[in-house]
């Protein structure tokens, strides 16, 4: 089978337009009960924690590595490059595998490059098994689209609002149990329990997620090579991953650049206090549901122009007030709303899109979304050593800019080009 058939794309006069109003269209019905739908919610969270451990650990590690404050943002840098990787070339599985099978692969790989970088002796060896913790950290991304294709058209935006809270808590969480595990039992036990709660995660996955055929089995060169023609043939899916690398390449910003912030001279704090604000911005998870019935009721592109507004003026916020901490707890709230918002919005919009290669859609949204991760993180280490917390203000205001000048052209376009 070649990759034209494997992915029946649109000829090269068919259209893809943004909708712009409530996604309704016919579907399968039901097949996820609400426990089954918060128990893959909670595993999406406690995957994707693996990838946002190191951030408030980011200056225990330096000390205890020896490494510079440039190189800092290199850890979690690889970590979401991995990530894309990952996604790129393992997530296009879902479509040809049974997602059971992958995601009990998956993690069992994840668990041992966590304990890689429990025992890491040095600065490249704990690189390279981030990179590799990465890679193999598609769990979250796997069980997004396999939930929404067993759920009504009607549902659809909420349910991929609650798989996102999962998502969103667990990033956040994360950082406050490695701030003060870190604190108290130090960096390297940290991963050690990641590992341990991956596989025993296992156990309900595995009752949750039924063994059933892939939908579309096709050989993995054709699947690849589907994935450029899907990327060439499908411009929601360009200009959605476009527009999430911009917004989370800013998110991470904050995230990496506040560690720094507050464990520098103008606050002293340690990684237990850093984690602690983490709390404070779980508050934009709380918000996930209502976001994804807006988004049900007025349409992606409402809710992700307003999302984007919102994370523009947060860094406003942070640049001038980021010398309190009311200021850096106000922005903060701000941008994690604006940033869950505009993943679940630009998630919606994916999801909308045709079923039968919707993991090979997911992939390209995701690749853009972690890559964009990726160099957020690896500037704000670099931005941080040139100038402190005004350039990394700098940065992620001009990210965030960025992806809302590409969701204005995006919306904009007309229909006959985009």
């Amino acid at each position: 089978m070649d990759h034209h058939s494997a992915i029946a794309v649109p000829g090269p006069g068919a259209v893809t337009p943004m909708p712009e109003g409530p996604v309704r269209k016919a579907g399968r019905t039901d097949t996820l009960s609400g426990v089954t739908i918060g128990v893959l919610a909670a595993i999406c969270g406690l995957a994707v924690a693996n990838a946002n451990y190191a951030q408030p650990l980011l200056v225990d590690m330096g000390r205890s590595l020896a490494l510079s404050e440039a190189a800092l943002g290199l850890v979690p840098a690889v970590t979401q490059f991995g990530v894309a990787a990952g996604i790129a070339f393992l997530l296009p599985l879902g479509d040809a595998m049974p997602a059971r099978r992958l995601l009990t692969a998956a993690m069992l790989a994840q668990a041992a490059m966590l304990v890689g970088i429990a025992v890491a002796p040095d600065g490249a060896t704990l690189l390279l098994f981030s990179l590799l913790a990465g890679v193999f950290g598609i769990t979250p991304y796997v069980l997004p689209p396999y939930a929404s294709l067993r759920t009504s058209p009607d549902r659809r935006g909420r349910v991929t609002a609650l798989l996102a809270q999962g998502v969103l808590i667990g990033m956040l969480l994360a950082r406050s149990v490695s701030g003060l595990v870190g604190f108290h039992a130090g960096w390297r036990v940290v991963y050690a329990l990641a590992a341990a709660a991956m596989l025993l995660a296992l156990v309900p996955l595995r009752r949750v997620v039924r063994p059933e055929p892939p939908r579309m089995p096709v050989r993995y060169p054709a699947l690849m090579g589907s994935l450029l023609e899907v990327f060439r043939t499908v411009p929601l899916a360009r200009w959605s991953a476009l527009t999430q690398a911009f917004a989370t390449g800013s998110f991470t910003t904050l995230w990496v650049g506040i560690s720094l912030h507050m464990q520098g001279d103008a606050f002293g704090w340690r990684s237990d206090g850093v984690g602690a604000l983490a709390l404070i911005g779980a508050a934009a998870a709380l918000c996930a549901p209502f976001v994804g019935g807006f988004a049900d009721r007025c349409g992606p592109r409402a809710s992700l122009l307003a999302a984007l507004a919102g994370l523009t003026v947060s860094w406003g916020v942070l640049a001038g007030l980021g010398h309190s901490l009311l200021g850096i707890i106000a922005g903060m709230i701000l941008l994690d709303l604006g940033a869950t918002a505009a993943d679940i919005s630009n998630r919606t919009v994916i999801f909308s899109l045709r079923t039968e290669i919707r993991t090979r859609l997911t992939t390209i949204y995701m690749v853009g979304k972690f890559t964009g991760a990726g160099i957020g993180a690896w500037g704000t280490g670099l931005a941080w050593s040139a100038c402190g917390w005004p350039a990394v203000c700098a940065l992620g205001g001009m990210l965030a800019g960025l992806a809302a000048l590409a969701a204005l052209l995006r919306v904009r376009v007309p229909v006959e080009t985009a």
